[in-house]
This record gives C-alpha cells, structure tokens and sequence, in this order.
C-alpha cells in the first residue's frame, strides 16, 4: 500500500503548501490528482500479497535484497526476502516505506537519495532482528552512482551532512553490499513517483515481488555433480559456449525456414570440436561464474582491496585482467609486510625522579686509533654509559672489547655513581659475559663487610631483544653525539692513550651540558635545562653562594652560610626536576608522537618469513612462530620464539617477521 498512500501524503502537503482551507474549493490539478488516487484505491482491493515467507520445503540460503529510490517530492525504500532451495526461488515482499520530503528542503536529487539509503539501511536492520533467520546475503540497491560511491568511501572525505548519513549505513551495513540497478527494474521507483498509465499494471507485480537473480541456463543444465574430472566439466562448458554463439549467428541471419535451419544446426554441432583457446575461455567462465556464486561481495570489489571481514582477506588475493580472484604465493614474498604495533609509551623508568644514572644504558663505539708509547698504532674502544632519565653520559677509554675491560670500566662508573643499579645493553658478546662474571661473584663472596656491600649495591643487568638495535635507542642517540663530537675535535690528530682520555673528558662534559629543552633566544629569560643540571648542585651551590654574599657580606658564620646554601641549592634541583617534568617531558612525548600506523598483530602459530640483512627478500628463511612475549610497558607482542625448518628455535623481535598467512598449511613440514 506504500505506492498508493505516498500519493496521498504528497496530496495533503500540496494543499499546505497552498494554504488551502477545509472549505475551499479544489484547484483543477489537485482535484484531478485526488479523483486519480480514489480509483487506484479502489483497485487496491484486486492484489493478493501471500503472506507465508516461503512455500519452499527445503532451503538453502536467504537472501535479503532491499531497493530505495528518491525524487524530489518523496523517498523510500522496499525490502524482499529471496529463499532459495534445491531446484527453484522464491522472492517474497516484507516491508515497504516511504517519506515526502521536508517543505522547506532545497536538497539536491543525490541528498534524496542518500536519505532514501539511510532509510534502507535502517529498516533493513529492523528487519534483521525481527526475523530471526540466517541471512546468507544482504544486497542494497539503488539507481544512483554518486550514492554508491559515496558509501563506498571513507566519511571523512564528505560535507557534514554526507559524512552523518554515510557513517551510520557503514555501521549497519556493509558498504559493499550496495549495488547500482536501473530505474527500470528498480521496485522502489514507483514509491517516489506518480505512476503512469503504463506502469499501473505492472503495479500489483512490483509490489509482492522482485525480478529473481535469474540462474543461467547453463548453471542448471552443468551441475558439477554430473561430472567426474574437472577436464570434462570445462569441455561441457565449452560445447555451451559454442552453442551460444552459433545461436546468435543464426539469429543474425534471420533464417525463415525452420527446418533448414534446424538441418543446418545439426550439421554443425555435429561437426564442433574444442580449441585450446576455446578451453581456457570455458575454464575462465567456470571460474568467474563459481567466484560470483561463493564470493560475491569479493568479487563486486572490481579490484578493489578486499574487505578485512572477508574469509579470504588472510589469503590476499586480487583480481586479475579477466575478472578472477586469484592469489600468488610467490607474490605474498614480495608484498608481505612486516608486523606493526603502535609505538609504546616510555617505560616508567624513562619518566621517574631518581638518582642520577639509577637506571643506564650501556653500550660500546669505535673502534678509535691511538698511539703506544712506542709511536704503534692501536685500537680503542669507547664505553659508553647513559642515564635513561637525564640522558647524561659517562665515558669510559677501554683497549678491547674483552670482559675484563668492561668490568674495570664498570668498577670505575660504579665508584663515579654509586646510585647505578639497574643496567641494560644489547648482546654484545662483552656483556652476557659481564653479567655472569657479576653474578659469580655474587655467588661466590658470601661472608664479612664485603658480603654486606655486594649485598647492598647488588647490580642488575638486562638484554634487549636479539637483532632489535632500536629497542636501545635512547643509548644509540648518545653514541652518536660521542662519535660527532670526538670526530670534529680529533680530525686528523692520532693521541696517545693517556691524551685521549683527557679528550674523552672533556667531550663528556660537553654532551652533558648540551640543553635539553628549547633555547630561547631572549637572553633574560630562564637558561635552557641541561643533564648536568639533574645530577650535580654545583651550578645551584654556585649561584646560592653568589646571592648569600651580596647580601649578608660576612655577616653571617660559615656554619649557617653553608647550611643555608645546601639547603637553597636542594631547592634549586627540585626546581629542575620540576622543569624537567613540565619541559622536557611534554616535548619528549610530542617528538615521539607518529602518525597511526596499521596495527598487524602476530599470532601464534603463524607462518612467517624472517627479515635478514644484506639478503635478498627470495632468500629469506620460513619460520613459524611458536612463543609470543608481551612487552611490559603497553602488554603487546614485540618479541617472540620462532622456529626454523631444521628445528632451530631463536629469539627475534616480531618487527622482523613478516606474516604470510594465518592458518594455513605448514610448508616446514
């Protein structure tokens, strides 16, 4: 009854639209459009809609189909429900609506029709949850290609009122579920429109029923069933096509003698025989025609990227120049890409008030040339340890990379830096080796004060990932800063050992006044914030001494000038911890801001290949992912356990597999 009392809604708002009153006389038009709407009301009588959704004993699948259609005095919508069953469909109406369209709107005809979409999408959803079946499939369709479109793409890119509407139809539908149809065989187009003689008789057909999704002839006559191999089912495939177009040639010729013509048909089936061409046609038919029937949101794509929700995303398939699906393993090698989580917060330790150097990096660099005593050449090498708060430095001269070297070097920024706890570095050969050495001699030294001072100042030592040098970024930075800075001050000069860490010194002092926070280029203002400021009061010392002079010349005694100026000076470092957390923090956490990147998990059991340096991607190993670890700072997998196809395990971060496909059949086997 929608088409019928759409006419008489769009009657009563051309009478307000005229302010015509309850006792004034009817103008011409709208008396004869009132006279047209009484006998199509009377005629409504004649249709007979059944009720029952289907008459079909055994189904298969359902599908809903819903159509909306607009003009510029009303919209709406018509929903079928399509049941399929073994040998025949059925098409069955369950709900139509339509709107007239505000009086004072001065939309566009596509504005219409995107709120002929809304309207769809939102009755359809009612529709869903009322009936309470298994839908298989849900189709959208409209005449209008700027709505397609619109849907289809990302709300961001529309005007407020596009983006509202196109927003919610992608959250109750699936944007490529809609389709475009032609006016013609759009039921929903005479819900907003007059209905013209011609289109009247036709009227009691459109409203119980929809043009079915006609199979072709050929789908019922070759049932797969029917055939053993796939060889014979293409060669069928093809003896169909090949009767087609002997049909549509003698159709052209417009033959008038029936029994020439069926004489001369026969003669020529007779004398069909298959071409290789033909074949790989045939095969091409079968497989479009097999994607469309299980795929056909897939395939609708037009090459498009598929949709995430799709069964078949994991595989990655595209569409080829004829129009079929396919997927390329060679290709997945090429066009993997690595796993990606979104960057994690610095851990609390990067961001806490603490003694200075209480957490560090630890890290070497060179090597660098020195000389002997005896005018030879040698290697250095430079350790180098940073506080992961302040990002000051400590820089140690060693002759080797050896673990004797590194626990020396330890000893002495240990006797520099008492608060030092907690070190982490990559794993280098020197370190593991360190750590054990530590630890023995934790084991081993168990009696008198030195037992009490180990246990005291018992030192910690993690390892970063293998192979993940950018989890040690805050280290790595000052690695390079050391090297800039000693490079320019050395150049071409080849000092002796004892030189050289004079030098070494000196470029740590460097770095550690190096500012922190943003120089301003007003020279009244407050003096950049720099790491020496976090760890030492001397400056504070300096400056509390300079005022307490000014002011009290002598007055006051040593005792009360020196507690006085220790106390001044803790206040002067709370206020640098204070500008520290204010300043540099607030910057460090918009320097580390990214844009968004597309979050790709691992997941266990994956197939994976192994990113390797200075080999080609071909060459890459095969590994599955058999143990996943959770990051402590932010609970996501950065580092995992995978397996080789000999049966190796290693340690890896997941930033250097790159995910093939989940679920698939294992190929190390």
């Amino acid at each position: 009854m929608t088409p019928v009392t759409v006419r008489a809604k769009r009657l009563f708002q051309s009478l307000w639209k005229r302010k015509i009153d309850w006792d004034d006389i009817l103008p011409e038009d709208i008396r004869l459009s009132y006279e047209d709407f009484v006998s199509t009301l009377k005629r409504c009588a004649e249709f007979r809609i059944n009720r029952p959704l289907s008459s079909l004993f055994s189904t298969t699948s359902f599908e809903l189909h819903t159509f909306c259609d607009a003009s510029l005095e009303a919209y709406g919508a018509v929903i079928y429900l399509r049941t399929i069953g073994n040998n025949s469909t059925e098409s069955r109406l369950i709900i139509s609506k339509a709107r007239v369209v505000p009086t004072k709107a001065r939309w566009s005809i596509h504005r219409y029709e995107l709120m002929g979409a809304l309207m769809a999408a939102r009755m359809t959803a009612n529709i869903r949850n009322f009936l309470k079946l298994k839908i298989d499939q849900e189709y959208y369709w409209i005449d209008n290609m700027a709505c397609v479109s619109w849907i289809r793409s990302t709300p961001e890119k529309w005007q407020p009122f596009v983006a509202n509407r196109v927003r919610e139809i992608g959250k109750l539908t699936s944007p490529n579920s809609w389709r475009y149809v032609k006016s013609e065989k759009n039921p929903a187009d005479i819900l907003s429109r007059e209905t013209n003689e011609e289109r009247k008789s036709q009227t009691a057909i459109c409203l119980h029923t929809v043009h079915n999704k006609e199979d072709d002839p050929i789908d019922k006559l070759l049932n797969p069933t029917r055939f053993s191999s796939w060889s014979k089912f293409v060669r069928a495939q093809a003896f169909c096509n090949q009767l087609k177009t002997l049909a549509r040639k003698i159709k052209s010729k417009q033959l008038h003698h029936r029994n020439s013509t069926r004489i001369t048909t026969l003669n020529r089936v007779d004398g069909l025989h298959i071409k290789p061409s033909e074949y790989e046609e045939a095969e091409r038919d079968l497989m479009k025609r097999i994607q469309k029937r299980h795929f056909p949101t897939e395939v609708s794509t037009s090459g498009k990227e598929i949709p995430k929700t799709s069964t078949i995303a994991q595989f990655q398939p595209f569409m080829d120049v004829d129009g079929i699906l396919r997927t390329c393993p060679g290709c997945k090698r090429y066009n993997a890409k690595p796993a990606a989580e979104p960057t994690p917060p610095l851990p609390a330790f990067r961001v806490a008030t603490t003694p200075p150097f209480l957490f560090t990096g630890v890290d070497f660099a060179g090597p660098f040339a020195y000389k002997k005593e005896n005018g030879k050449r040698a290697k250095a090498y430079i350790l180098l340890f940073t506080c992961a708060v302040s990002r000051a430095i400590a820089l140690f001269l060693t002759k080797d990379l050896s673990t004797y070297e590194v626990l020396n070097a330890l000893q002495k920024f240990i006797n520099r830096y008492p608060s030092a706890k907690n070190f982490v570095s990559d794993n280098g050969a020197s370190f593991p080796c360190a750590d054990l050495e530590i630890k023995l001699i934790y084991n081993h030294i168990s009696r008198g004060d030195i037992s009490s001072w180990l246990t005291d100042s018992k030192l910690t030592w993690n390892f970063i990932s293998p192979a993940a040098p950018w989890v040690g970024g805050f280290w790595e930075r000052m690695v390079g800063c050391a090297k800039r800075c000693l490079k320019r001050t050395l150049r071409t000069t080849i000092p002796y050992f004892g030189d050289f860490e004079v030098i070494l010194s000196g470029v740590e002092a460097i770095i550690n006044q190096r500012p922190s926070t943003t120089v301003s280029p007003d020279p009244n203002e407050v003096r950049a914030l720099s790491p020496a400021n976090l760890y030492t009061t001397t400056t504070a010392t300096h400056d509390c001494q300079n005022r307490k002079k000014s002011r009290s010349y002598g007055k006051t005694s040593e005792l009360s000038f020196s507690r006085n100026g220790g106390i001044s000076s803790q206040k002067t470092l709370s206020a640098f911890w204070k500008r520290f957390q204010a300043e540099y923090l607030a910057n460090l956490r918009t320097a580390h801001s990214r844009r968004p990147v597309k979050q790709r998990s691992l997941q266990l059991g994956e197939i994976c290949i192994l990113k390797e340096e200075n080999t080609p991607r071909s060459h890459w190993p095969l590994v599955r992912v058999v143990e996943l670890y959770k990051s402590s700072a932010d609970h996501r997998n950065r580092t995992c356990t995978i397996k080789f196809s000999n049966g190796r395990t290693r340690l890896r971060p997941a930033k250097l597999l790159y995910p093939l496909e989940h679920g698939a059949p294992d190929p190390l086997q």
